[in-house]
């Protein structure tokens, strides 16, 4: 009774926020329906079903809410931000952001961003949209705080795609790692503390993300390709696959990365030195399979202290921001209806 009364203050608390945002009171309270669907255990969370949960007759208000009403989306994405940080903020722990997509099957051919893509919530091709996530991590719990929807560049290239599909004209290309580090920076400038970043290859590639992290000050462990190239502290500049051959066996730990949906996930690791002594290859060994291995391009600040015990962890944290945004079916498409370039057409 406890937990549930809480978790009604906190609720009221966030309604109460997000009402700032919005131009009449009727699309406020069907937010607060829209936020109680969203936290229920409803196994599939679409319009539907979220409102036969708040007891309307039909989806027309649900839907309404997340097309047509008068709201200030952006201005609500940062406030329901800073409601998270503040309640999950962990100063003396290990806080990390993660940053990771989810994707959306669709039907139809005028949502925006919608195209044949990979998916990984469904672990193939299909035609669907991918978000760029920013999870908020530590160990008090973590919460989805950012979400930027990837759009294909060819639909921006062509104004009928964009038209039809109600692309704003102001709307850039970028990339995944480019839409994760405008949320990386946003969350900076505001002020809230982010001391370790992870993602996996498809960000760790990215030189444009390493640098803003290195720049800012947030130390970070990024996967990358076998491929990867980095400078020993001799000099010899080689692939991160070949490093490996250099590695004892005696400089390997095994060690757990924490708890997940199968037990505790425990791995082999080691590191390798770099010429510059703020940055580290991190490699991670499969025990149960030792031909599976993971590199990791890990960045130090100067202000960080015993970092290399917080690299497993950070490696894995990606299983919280899955966890956030393909829990019940529901993907972050949910939790941010009209995305970032917010589109006239919300089809599916």
């Amino acid at each position: 009774m406890v937990g549930a009364e809480l978790a009604r203050e906190r609720r009221n608390e966030l309604t109460g926020r997000l009402a700032a945002h919005f131009s009449r009171w009727e699309p406020v309270q069907q937010a607060g329906k829209y936020i109680d669907g969203l936290m229920s255990d409803l196994p599939d969370k679409n319009c539907w079903s979220l409102a036969q949960h708040a007891g309307d007759v039909s989806p027309d208000k649900m839907q309404r809410l997340l097309e047509r009403a008068a709201w200030d989306q952006p201005a609500a994405m940062r406030t329901v931000r800073d409601f998270a940080v503040g309640n999950l903020a962990d100063p003396g722990g290990l806080t990390v952001l993660v940053l990771d997509e989810s994707g959306q099957v669709k039907q139809g051919e005028r949502t925006a961003g919608v195209k044949p893509q990979y998916v990984g919530c469904v672990g193939r091709v299909t035609n669907a949209i991918n978000f760029v996530n920013a999870t908020y991590s530590t160990a008090r719990g973590h919460a989805l705080t950012g979400s930027r929807l990837w759009v294909p560049e060819e639909h921006l290239a062509d104004p009928a795609t964009r038209d039809m599909m109600g692309l704003p004209d102001d709307l850039q290309a970028a990339t995944k790692p480019q839409l994760g580090a405008q949320m990386l920076a946003e969350m900076l400038d505001a002020g809230i503390k982010v001391p370790w970043v992870a993602a996996d290859e498809v960000y760790g590639q990215d030189p444009g993300l390493r640098e803003l992290c290195e720049e800012r000050g947030a130390g970070y462990v990024l996967g990358v390709a076998c491929s990867f190239r980095l400078t020993l502290p001799s000099g010899a500049r080689m692939r991160a696959d070949k490093a490996l051959k250099k590695v004892p066996a005696r400089a390997w730990t095994i060690t757990s990365c924490g708890a997940g949906s199968k037990g505790d996930r425990r791995y082999a690791w080691a590191w390798v030195a770099a010429r510059d002594r703020r940055r580290h290859l991190l490699i991670r060994r499969n025990l149960h399979d030792p031909a599976r291995l993971d590199y990791f391009w890990c960045f130090v600040p100067e202000a960080a202290r015993s970092a290399c015990r917080s690299w497993p962890r950070s490696a894995a944290a990606g299983g919280p921001s899955r966890k956030t945004t393909n829990s019940g079916r529901t993907s972050s498409a949910t939790t941010t209806p009209r995305s970032a370039c917010t589109p006239r057409s919300c089809g599916t």
